[in-house]
C-alpha cells in the first residue's frame, strides 16, 4: 500500500518541463498557508488536485465528489469566505466551469469576499474530449474560444492576471494575498488550437494529456481500495 502511495505521489509531481496544471497546483500549495480552504470545479484538474494538494487538517479542500457539479467551486469558496472572513479561500476550476458562473464573481465583488480564483484555461472540456477520442470520433462540442478572464475580473470590480509560467503565478498568488478584492488567475495550460493541430501528433494537446493522466489516477485509485466485503446471505 505504501509502495502504491508512493508511486502516486511521484506520477503526479511538477511537470518536469516547468509549466503545467501539476506545477500550478505545486506552487499554490507552496504559497498558500496551511489554514487555507481550497473549492475544486469538476473536471480533469479536479482529479490531479484531490492528489497534489495537501491538507493539514479536515474539510479543508471543498468539492462535489459525488454529483461532479461543474460551477460549484466558486459559490462553495464564496460561501465559505463569508463565514470565516479571516481564513485564505482558493477556488480552482476550468474556463467552462468559470464560464457557467460568471456573475457569481459579482457576490465576490458586492459582499467584498478577497477570494482568489485559479482558472485553468485549456479552451476544452478535456475528459469529454478523451472519451469522444477514446471512441475514434472527432471532437463535437467539446472545444470553445478563450475569455478573457482578465477583463472579466476587471469589468466586475476585481483583479485579473495572465499566468504563462511558474515564477509569474508565484508572484501574482502573493500578490493576490494582500488584496481587498478577489482576483483571478487565468493560468494557461495549454497551446493555442491552431497550433494544437499541427503539432498534436509529435507532441500530444496538453488537454489530452491531462485527462489521460486523469484517468490513470482513477484506475490507480480502485487499485489502492480494498475490495469491498460481500455479506453473506443465510
Amino acid at each position: 500500500m505504501e509502495t502504491a502511495r508512493a508511486s502516486l505521489v511521484g506520477a503526479f509531481s511538477a511537470e518536469p518541463e516547468g509549466w503545467g496544471p501539476s506545477t500550478v497546483f505545486h506552487i499554490l500549495r507552496d504559497v498558500l498557508s496551511d489554514k487555507t480552504v481550497a473549492t475544486a470545479d469538476s473536471g480533469a484538474h479536479r482529479i490531479l488536485l484531490s492528489q497534489i494538494w495537501h491538507c493539514p487538517t479536515p474539510r479543508t479542500l471543498l468539492q462535489s465528489s459525488g454529483l461532479c457539479t461543474m460551477g460549484c467551486a466558486l459559490p462553495l469558496g464564496a460561501g465559505h469566505k463569508r463565514t470565516e472572513p479571516d481564513t485564505p479561500v482558493v477556488v480552482f476550476v476550468g474556463d467552462a466551469g468559470l464560464e457557467m458562473g460568471l456573475g457569481e464573481l459579482a457576490t465576490l465583488r458586492d459582499l467584498k469576499l478577497a477570494v482568489i480564483v485559479v482558472v485553468l484555461v485549456d479552451a476544452s472540456l478535456a475528459l469529454i474530449e478523451l472519451k469522444q477520442r477514446a471512441g475514434q470520433r472527432s471532437n463535437a462540442g467539446v472545444d470553445f474560444g478563450e475569455t478573457d478572464f482578465v477583463a472579466v475580473a476587471k469589468a466586475l470590480g476585481g483583479v485579473g492576471a495572465w499566468v504563462d509560467d511558474a515564477e509569474s503565478l508565484r508572484l501574482e498568488a502573493e500578490a493576490a494575498l494582500s488584496r481587498d478584492t478577489f482576483t483571478i488567475l487565468a493560468c494557461r495550460i495549454m497551446m493555442g488550437r491552431s497550433e494544437l493541430k499541427s503539432r498534436e501528433a509529435a507532441q500530444g494537446a496538453s488537454s489530452t494529456q491531462i485527462a489521460r493522466t486523469a484517468m490513470a489516477l482513477m484506475s490507480a485509485n480502485c487499485a489502492l481500495r480494498p475490495a469491498p466485503r460481500r455479506s453473506r446471505r443465510k
